[in-house]
């Protein structure tokens, strides 16, 4: 598939970044699992809490789920590096993000203009700090 959308549980481990995982139905999908994969789509959408946070380490290396995506062949990563509310708002940011994608728009445009098309709750606030476009957006 061009675009891959997971929406679930993130955490991302500051002490192990290998260990950053995503929550799905049968268990977690961590990091190092994904280095098993023998390709990645084009495009990825993590709707999960702190995915899209990395690690510096010594020699430059940066670890995290991004990373993983990215030596896979992802071209563009959308992700949060803070929390995502389960909520309508949420819904509503991601519905318009793919319906600006399925219109043609780049990532970074589709991504900039649903967080625009937000209001001034609480959760839409969280949600326009949150996700950014990492990659070739």
């Amino acid at each position: 598939a061009p675009i891959a959308h997971l929406a679930c549980h993130g955490t991302f481990r500051v002490d192990h970044p290998m260990f950053s995982s995503l929550e799905l139905g049968d268990g977690p999908l961590m990091v190092y699992d994904l280095e098993r994969m023998s390709s990645a789509p084009d495009v990825v959408v993590l709707s999960a809490c702190d995915v899209g946070r990395a690690e510096p380490r010594p020699g430059g290396e940066i670890l995290g789920m991004a990373n993983a995506f990215f030596a896979l062949g992802t071209r563009t990563l959308i992700a949060s590096a803070g929390p995502v509310p389960d909520s309508a708002a949420t819904r509503r940011l991601m519905t318009d993000l793919h319906r600006r994608l399925a219109d043609g728009a780049r990532p970074a445009d589709a991504l900039a203009a649903a967080k625009a098309g937000l209001g001034d709750e609480d959760d839409e606030h969280v949600l326009r700090c949150s996700f950014t476009c990492l990659g070739w957006g």
